[in-house]
């Protein structure tokens, strides 16, 4: 079993808890809004264009495509400026001239949320890009919405 593979079931299984634990019409977006990315906003549609949205700016920091991500309209832009500004990215990226071209800061604070733990960048980095596959299975990407 790959890394890739090891991550995904790890996911899946801590979506599968969550679901039988009360939260039955939890959809894969909204486990990441909520049980990831940590936000609060008791609205299925918007936890679902949230846990997208991030997601997207997550995969572009971790892929290191940030200004390509950017430059591909001005929803991606604003998509990704407000992302970064969230609590669990502004306290996890790092950036030199511009927050436009952020890399992970995982080892100034370890990331910690639900049954996950990273000390690494390059550990919470290989989750990032399982935790697409996961989320987006059926896809080969997503769309800023």
């Amino acid at each position: 079993m790959s890394s890739q593979e090891k991550w995904e079931a790890l996911i899946a299984s801590d979506y599968a808890n969550a679901c039988a634990n009360g939260e039955a019409d939890l959809t894969r977006p909204s486990y990441i809004s909520e049980h990831i990315f940590d936000l609060a906003v008791y609205d299925g549609e918007l936890a679902e264009l949230f846990g997208g949205n991030c997601l997207l700016v997550a995969k572009a920091i971790t892929d290191r495509t940030t200004f390509e991500f950017i430059k591909q309209s001005e929803e991606h832009y604003r998509t990704y400026i407000i992302t970064c500004n969230l609590p669990f990215f502004a306290s996890r990226i790092d950036w030199g001239g511009s927050v436009r071209g952020a890399w992970w800061g995982c080892e100034q604070e370890p990331v910690c949320f639900d049954a996950f733990e990273f000390t690494d960048s390059d550990d919470f980095e290989r989750f990032i890009s399982a935790l697409y596959s996961w989320a987006f299975p059926e896809e080969a990407s997503y769309e800023a919405s």
